[in-house]
């Protein structure tokens, strides 16, 4: 039997493409995975709650979750948005997220979704310092939550192009990275339910990104 039957995962942006990956890759190892979505639609099976993080908070989140036993931060916001709208869906959202959840649940444990190709601070570019930011509280959390609580981190490469860019399909990036290929959606997903079922590894960063953080 799977360590994560019976347990209740929230993922955020869980409605569609990585997120909807982790979801149902959730429920195909018994899992109940509680969609967080804004306006996207998802499958009927799904328990769903709809927030938009710039309007609504974590606290109000977890209260129309019900109990959960761990988290996957997987919301994130690019292109077309503002640096205020990037760093509180990419940052502060998140981490507020996982304050909250530990102080209502004192157990449990956390996966953010992270970006391999941003180890560093950005120089001003909001996505990055938005994610670099991520990444450090990753580490900060996991410290502080132990042992009672496990927080880490995967760092995706490539998996699908923006909606507005897949005619590209992400071909210079490419045919520069390793292993020449996008990663995944099941690698992807496979990380994070390895993350959260390995209850000997926290503070821990999984890159899953066919080489690319090999080159950053």
């Amino acid at each position: 039997m799977s360590l994560l039957a019976g347990k209740r995962v929230l993922v955020t942006g869980g409605g569609r493409r990585v997120g909807a990956a982790i979801a149902a890759a959730l429920r195909a190892a018994g899992a109940v995975p509680v969609i967080h979505c804004n306006r996207t639609a998802v499958p009927d099976w799904a328990e769903t709650v709809r927030m938009d993080f710039l309007d609504g908070s974590p606290e109000e989140l977890l209260d129309r979750c019900g109990r959960l036993d761990a988290v996957v931060n997987n919301a994130s916001v690019f292109l077309h948005a503002g640096a205020a709208e990037q760093m509180r869906v990419n940052y502060e959202f998140p981490v507020g997220l996982l304050r909250e959840f530990f102080r209502r649940f004192g157990s449990g444990c956390a996966v953010n979704m992270l970006d391999s190709s941003v180890n560093t601070h950005s120089d001003g570019d909001p996505y990055r310092e938005s994610k670099f930011l991520l990444r450090e509280a990753t580490v900060k959390l996991a410290m502080e939550f132990a042992p009672k609580m496990r927080v880490n981190g995967v760092a995706l490469g490539p998996v699908l192009p923006p909606d507005e860019l897949a005619h590209l399909k992400m071909r210079r990036t490419l045919e520069v990275i390793p292993l020449r290929r996008p990663v995944a959606l099941d690698d992807a997903a496979a990380a994070v339910l390895f993350m959260l079922a390995n209850e000997s590894i926290t503070g821990a960063v999984l890159d899953v990104d066919c080489g690319m953080g090999m080159l950053s």
